[in-house]
């Protein structure tokens, strides 16, 4: 794999997007309901029972982290001194069936897998319908801020 091949300070990135909210219960996908389950997905209003943290990817639940801890952990301060709260693992860990998973056990301790809410990187807040969830539109402003606080916490977790 190519990067097999980077050297030992490199970095591997794995983020993502997710709702802002707690999906609805468990959904009766029989056939016929799966408008019902969408509808019930996109009208979700985003309360203080239903919002989400930025969920910071650590391993499987239960075992050891095997993602750059360091970088994790200064990340989530970093995240909550802008008004973004984290946990670690939640609403999801990683599983076999990820990527993330395969980074981390092939490259442990060189993973950052964060999962954004979709409102910490696009127009909106979720509030008063402001933010649409299946069609956001990026903010390129929220995104620059996520990347430089990403690239802080980088400086800040492996200086010198």
């Amino acid at each position: 794999m190519v990067l097999d091949h980077l050297p030992p300070t490199v970095r591997i990135f794995d983020l993502h997007s997710m709702e802002p909210f707690s999906t609805p219960d468990q959904p009766n996908l029989a056939y016929g309901n799966l408008q019902a389950f969408l509808d019930a997905y996109e009208n979700r209003a985003l309360t203080d029972e239903t919002r989400r943290p930025v969920d910071i990817i650590t391993g499987t639940n239960g075992q050891h982290p095997i993602a750059d801890m360091r970088m994790n952990q200064a990340l989530a301060k970093l995240l909550g001194q802008i008004g973004i709260p984290t946990e670690y693992n939640n609403p999801y860990d990683t599983d076999s069936d990820y990527p993330d998973f395969h980074y981390m056990r092939n490259y442990p301790g060189r993973v950052i897998a964060v999962d954004f809410r979709k409102t910490d990187l696009c127009e909106g807040s979720g509030e008063n319908r402001s933010f649409h969830t299946t069609h956001p539109v990026v903010d390129k402003q929220k995104v620059t801020r996520i990347a430089e606080t990403l690239k802080e916490a980088l400086r800040q977790a492996h200086k010198g």
